[in-house]
């Protein structure tokens, strides 16, 4: 190095004075030096790579808070008196490496990482791993991990691999591109190939067994056989084989005999359909075999425009091919105490598949109802819920939009309803024919709303269903995705279209409501006193034009029931007057809950209030028929009655408790599971008869109803 500052400084004194002198004659001539450049001129970078040529095993590497890692793993620091003490650059190079108490680098100057490769070609070392093929590039690449005298400068690098190894990257290429299909090819034999083998791979799936399609080496050894040496991407492979096809145009041609290891008469078409006809609807299938994968099992495509009109147990059965397999699940699924009546289940199973049809009912109702008529043992309902089967026996649904994309997935459809509700929903109205919606209406000025509208889009017959939907001060007519939703919205528009024709009446008679702050009072622990007068006003245009649940669908419906309106007053006077008895009964029935609670009465406590809620609670006017309102007072006095008895015999409380309790679970998982139908509904109110009965027996029917009786109705009318 001293040599070396020694040398610079005697051509920098030659080089001042020669322009010293090229200065002065210059300045005689007038003209100036050109292209003359001072030292100042010259960039840092062109510097520091011309010394890095030479300080190759001065470089060091950043290592932890001050210690740099240098050539051959050895450590040092920069010298406490260098400007880039502070900085403490990534990578640096050092004009020496003085040992004294430690090792530091002195003359320090910052370098950059990408400035080592190209000085030190001679000296790198390169190791190469992971070789993987890369569909979009048609090319083998790997992770290079670049190395000068230990210091490594390119952890992880990825290169073209194809170079550097080409026997190993034409046996990825073949095995990748060709064989597992990953690869863009427009080549006639390549969609064949594809096709032939997507078409077995399907077989496969609906029979899920995996030994009809040969294994992946006879088709490597069919493509390696074909393929010349060094041929290991997708641009030299396209050269060589238009080439090789001008000779031999099917050479690369499979053919299915070659790919079947075993016949396929096992699936029949019949059994492991393409599509599932529901009503008018026809849905494509997709068949997937993969364990323990969200795909695995028979997924139904479902457009998005007719997904609310779909329940779950259309698809309960799945397929002819599986509903066998399926039953056999069911039966194993269930306790052993039940299970073993059934033994053994396959064959159980089969006989159930030959005679069960599907149906709207779910399958596992349908298969007890079944094994009952085969066996004469019946399973409860209770071990019919607990049990649990393999997902891919439950069908998977796809939501798709307009252009077939993907909206959501999952295996339970009640749930992908709500969660893509409002999507669907615009999905549905940007797509049919508006021409019969409208807003603003405040009279019946039309001819007749038909219960059903259906339209073709894409070649898919849809069904929409018209309804009047509540717009506060006007109604509008609206098209719904499901009948349920239309229902539900017609009910209400109708109301308030009714509401708006007897404006008048109704201002009249929340003036004149009987005894309003008295019921106000009473309510006063359940809601407020402007909800009680709403829904008091709301059920008695409920009551008088709606009290059998009248689908209007026509002007001169509507005209016949608008002139009972003269009965307005009267169904608020009898709302009030049933209002009166009911809530004081609940105000006393609530008193009474209060206070300090014995132990023994806990439960009986508890019951008593939960019975109170499923009562009286905000809204529950809208819920009940003006005949079932008339017992509330009854009811309600029962619950007094009850908690009478309750404190003089917990035990008999609680053994009539244990009597009911069944039934009444029984119909509250009912009732979460189901849509309610008028025949649950009838056996709501025979439970509160029940109730009567056994706690409060002085207010029972004439007839009561018992609990052998109730039961024998939910087998034979519910279930």
């Amino acid at each position: 190095m001293r040599e070396w500052g020694d040398i610079h400084y005697q051509l920098q004194t030659t080089l001042n004075e020669l322009r010293r002198n090229k200065t002065r004659k210059n300045k005689q001539t007038k003209k100036r030096l050109p292209n003359a450049k001072s030292a100042e001129e010259v960039s840092y970078d062109a510097i520091h790579r011309s010394l890095l040529a030479g300080l190759l095993s001065h470089i060091g590497m950043k290592d932890d808070e001050q210690n740099y890692l240098g050539a051959n793993n050895r450590k040092f620091l920069i010298f406490p008196g260098s400007g880039l003490r502070k900085t403490q650059p990534k990578w640096i190079i050092a004009a020496s490496l003085v040992d004294t108490a430690k090792l530091y680098a002195r003359t320090v100057a910052k370098i950059q990482v990408e400035w080592l490769e190209p000085a030190a070609q001679h000296l790198l070392s390169r190791h190469y791993s992971e070789p993987h093929w890369q569909k979009r590039a048609a090319q083998v690449a790997a992770y290079e991990r670049l190395s000068l005298y230990g210091l490594t400068i390119y952890p992880r690098r990825r290169i073209n691999y194809g170079p550097i190894d080409p026997s190993e990257s034409r046996e990825i290429f073949i095995r990748h591109a060709l064989v597992y299909g990953e690869y863009y090819s427009r080549s006639a034999f390549f969609k064949h190939n594809r096709q032939l083998i997507t078409e077995i791979e399907a077989l496969e799936a609906k029979s899920r067994r995996r030994d009809i399609l040969v294994d992946e080496e006879i088709l490597y050894d069919f493509y390696e056989q074909h393929i010349p040496d060094k041929i290991y991407n997708g641009r030299a492979f396209e050269k060589w084989r238009k080439h090789y096809e001008r000779n031999n145009p099917k050479a690369l041609f499979l053919e299915r005999d070659f790919l079947m290891q075993r016949n396929d008469d096992h699936v029949h078409i019949e059994h492991y359909p393409n599509h599932l006809s529901i009503g008018d609807v026809t849905l494509p299938l997709d068949y997937h075999f993969e364990p323990g994968q969200q795909k695995d099992g028979v997924t139904v495509k479902l457009p998005a425009m007719v997904v609310h009109q779909m329940q779950a147990a259309q698809f309960d059965y799945l397929v002819p091919g599986m509903l066998e397999e399926k039953i056999t699940a069911i039966i194993k699924g269930l306790p052993k105490q039940i299970r073993k009546q059934f033994i053994p289940a396959p064959d159980y199973a089969k006989a159930c598949a030959e005679i069960i049809a599907p149906s709207e009912r779910p399958l596992i109702e349908v298969v007890a109802d079944t094994l009952f008529r085969m066996t004469g043992n019946r399973i409860p309902a209770n071990a019919l819920d607990n049990i649990q089967l393999p997902e891919h026996l439950q069908p998977r649904f796809e939501v798709l939009d307009e252009k077939n994309k993907l909206i959501k997935a999952g295996r339970e459809l009640e749930q992908l309803k709500k969660s893509i509700q409002q999507t669907t929903q615009k999905s549905f109205a940007t797509l049919f024919n508006k021409s019969i919606e409208r807003t603003g209406i405040t009279a019946w000025d039309f001819a007749t709303l038909d219960s059903t509208y259906q339209v073709d889009i894409a070649g898919l017959s849809v069904k929409s269903w018209p309804a009047l939907e509540d717009k506060q001060d006007s109604v509008a007519i609206r098209l719904f995705d499901s009948q349920a939703k239309a229902d539900q919205a017609h009910q209400q528009g109708l109301l308030r279209l009714f509401s708006l024709q007897t404006a008048a009446e109704i201002r009249s008679i929340k003036k004149a409501l009987r005894d309003i702050q008295k019921l106000c009072l009473y309510y006063s622990s359940v809601g407020k006193c402007p909800e009680l007068t709403a829904s008091i006003l709301h059920n008695s245009l409920r009551l008088t034009f709606l009290d059998d649940q009248a689908n209007i669908r026509t002007q001169a419906q509507f005209e016949r029931r608008l002139q009972r309106h003269g009965q307005l007053l009267a169904k608020s006077q009898e709302l009030c007057h049933v209002l009166a008895s009911a809530l004081q009964y609940n105000h006393e029935v609530r008193k009474a809950l209060k206070g300090r609670i014995a132990p023994d009465l806990l439960e009986g406590l508890n019951d008593i209030n939960e019975h109170l809620q499923q009562l009286v609670f905000v809204g529950f006017l809208d819920k009940v028929s003006l005949e079932q309102l008339r017992q509330y007072p009854r009811y309600l006095k029962g619950l007094l009655l009850r908690l009478e008895k309750l404190k003089q015999n917990p035990a008999k409380d609680r053994q009539l408790r244990l009597e009911m309790q069944p039934l009444w679970l029984d119909y509250k998982k009912h009732s979460k599971r189901k849509i309610s139908s008028p025949a649950l509904q009838a056996f709501r109110w025979q439970l509160e008869e029940l109730r009567v009965s056994l706690f409060a027996q002085q207010l029972g029917t004439a007839h009561p109803v018992s609990v052998q009786r109730l039961k024998k109705i939910w087998r034979e009318t519910i279930l």
